[in-house]
């Protein structure tokens, strides 16, 4: 699994006792604040090549 970055962030549950489950909430701490995610609505998030849920940027545009 590649490491993550301004634009990606994969979750790696290897070793885990019990992967996240649908409904579960997850906290991603990411090593900086990249002014970037300003610009987005949704952190997008797949499964593979495929889209599984969309996640909204409640922090997002000027005042935050």
């Amino acid at each position: 699994m590649g490491g993550a970055s301004d634009e990606h962030a994969p979750l790696d549950v290897s070793g885990v006792a019990r992967p996240p489950r649908i409904g579960d909430k997850v906290r991603l701490i990411p090593p900086h604040c990249d002014p970037t995610v300003n610009l987005h609505d949704w952190l997008v998030c797949f499964r593979g090549e495929r889209v599984v849920d969309l996640w909204p940027v409640s922090a997002r545009g000027p005042g935050f």
